[in-house]
């Protein structure tokens, strides 16, 4: 192994393991495997290094032998050894998915389940630059995005590849200057799974072409990996700052800067749903889309139902997040009194010593005993003060561009059956006063959503 790539290696070691680390190896008896683990001994103590074996049952005594050559090893070196066998053929019919995406899944179960029963720091996985180069060309093949062609990553969660950049001429180099016994797995010449084929018979044929064909894969690889970077630092900025929860309500504040780049918005988009509102399974290319068409559609609201559990809505430079069944406002009657009230989004109290901190309104009433404070209904009007004309409630919702989806949240004073104040709404009614009037009393009221919405 080149004296580069070794201290490449060391480097990763150092880099991403903390000092006197635990770590889980998954260790197939393979030459990539034999040959971390053998660096890992010189590197670390044996009660700090866990093993674990997966048994696939895909080779019949084949498997069995791998297991018997894992089991020699460890005893060999005093290295603890967990082992697993699953019969990988009939999850994967069962779950009708291929058996090499199956036993990917079932290993790592078994990985993260070792991994949380002795406390480890990290996974540590022997993974090389030719791995990678054929993940790339079968994500490629299969169609993938930015995020996809990153591939795998040296330092990745729980998950620690310290040999991504080491080829496997590197690694065969190293076995047999130490003389390294390992086991062969004959099922890796059957070019029936896609990797194989990929390795066998797809990439000679590329390094024909160029032959620093791995080479030109790694440089790209970085590249995009830098572009991710970025384009992750410019997402959570916009998650940061223009994403907002209001107990079961989720708000996005559309701002120009976001607008103006597509592709960000759709980006951030994706990340919110997949993250922050964690509905991945549901999450695909076209409803994906029709957030993104409605968003910029002439259209002032409109709705793209993701689940039965997840409505998203635009109502006008917002995008709310909700579950219908979960969120819907709730019915109230508050009569006068000096209390503090809050109710769906909004607070409110009476009287001059206002305990809330928002906008403050005076309204002329006689006998105050006579107010209650009710969410709006359909039909609702209000005498309107700038040309002393009735208006419906519906008219001036639509004129200060409240959304849709907030508008029957929004509640509304009321006298003898009379509407005489709006909450929220700049629209001053013909009953609101100025503070030293006769027969005035104040009310104070504040809304987070409202104002973060308009």
């Amino acid at each position: 192994m080149r004296k580069k790539i070794l201290k490449n290696i060391n480097s990763n070691l150092d880099k991403f393991l903390p000092s006197n680390p635990t770590i889980v190896f998954g260790f197939s008896g393979g030459a990539d495997s034999v040959v971390l683990l053998h660096l890992l001994l010189k590197s670390y103590k044996k009660e700090q290094i866990i093993v674990c074996h997966f048994n696939h049952n895909l080779r019949g005594k084949l498997s069995d032998r791998d297991y018997i050559f894992v089991k020699d090893f460890c005893n060999q070196n005093g290295l603890k050894l967990f082992y697993k066998k699953e019969n990988i053929k009939i999850l994967a019919k069962k779950k009708k998915i291929g058996l090499e995406e199956m036993g990917r899944i079932r290993r790592r179960i078994f990985f993260e389940d070792v991994y949380e029963k002795v406390k480890a720091d990290k996974i540590v996985l022997a993974h090389h630059e030719d791995d990678q180069v054929e993940t790339f060309i079968m994500r490629l093949a299969r169609g993938t995005g930015l995020k996809g062609i990153e591939c795998m990553k040296i330092d990745d969660g729980i998950y620690f590849r310290p040999m991504l950049n080491a080829s496997k001429k590197d690694i065969l180099e190293y076995l047999n200057l130490n003389s390294l016994n390992f086991v062969q797995d004959d099922s890796n010449f059957d070019t029936n799974f896609t990797r194989n084929f990929i390795r066998l018979e797809l990439l000679p044929k590329l390094q024909e072409l160029n032959p620093k064909f791995n080479n030109a894969v790694s440089n790209l690889i970085s590249n995009v990996s830098d572009v991710n970077a970025f384009l992750s630092g410019q997402i959570n900025y916009f998650r940061r700052n223009f994403l907002y929860e209001f107990g079961k309500l989720k708000v996005l504040k559309l701002n120009s800067r976001l607008l103006e780049a597509r592709p960000l918005l759709k980006s951030v988009m994706y990340k919110i749903l997949i993250d922050d509102l964690d509905v991945s399974e549901y999450v695909n290319s076209k409803n994906l889309d029709d957030i993104i068409k409605l968003i910029y559609s002439s259209k002032s609201s409109g709705q793209v139902h993701i689940s039965k559990s997840l409505v998203v809505e635009k109502g006008y430079k917002n995008i709310f997040f909700y579950n219908p069944s979960k969120l819907y406002p709730e019915d109230f009657l508050c009569k006068f009194d000096k209390k503090k009230y809050k109710k769906n989004f909004f607070e409110f109290n009476f009287g001059k010593k206002n305990k809330i901190e928002g906008i403050c309104s005076y309204l002329k009433v006689t006998n105050p005993e006579d107010i209650i404070i009710r969410l709006n209904k359909p039909g609702d009007k209000i005498l309107y003060s700038k040309k002393k004309k009735i208006k419906k409630l519906h008219d001036i919702f639509i004129n200060e561009k409240i959304p849709k989806f907030i508008r029957p949240y929004i509640p509304v004073v009321e006298c003898r059956g009379e509407i005489i104040k709006v909450i929220g709404v700049r629209a001053k009614s013909f009953f609101e006063s100025k503070s030293n009037e006769k027969d005035v009393i104040s009310l104070r009221y504040y809304s987070k959503l409202l104002e973060v919405i308009l």
